[in-house]
């Protein structure tokens, strides 16, 4: 089975010291702090307390992708814009 990295992302959420090494190969990982001990908090990317904060998580940071990428968006749309409006003015006075 051939892994297309361009088109998969793997985001993994646990609490057990058996699943560090899912954690680490995971693009994102999710450590919950429970009775298993910490190792799961300590070797993933995000760490929380109950499994309950994770829909929470997701959508906070989720959001804060979306507003990064509409700001992105806009800046370069204005940039083109700016570039292209430098580039017609002296055409247009015959320089």
């Amino acid at each position: 089975m051939k892994w297309d990295r361009a088109t998969k992302f793997l985001g993994l959420a646990s609490d057990g010291a058996n699943d560090v090494s899912m954690i680490q190969a995971a693009d994102i990982g999710i450590g919950i702090s429970g009775q298993e001990g910490m190792q799961a908090v300590m070797s993933s990317d995000f760490a929380i307390a109950r499994f309950k904060h994770l829909k929470k998580l997701l959508l906070v940071h989720g959001h804060w992708c979306y507003s990064r990428l509409a700001r992105m968006v806009v800046y370069y749309l204005y940039k083109n814009v700016s570039q292209l409006n430098a580039r017609a003015i002296p055409h247009a006075l015959g320089e």
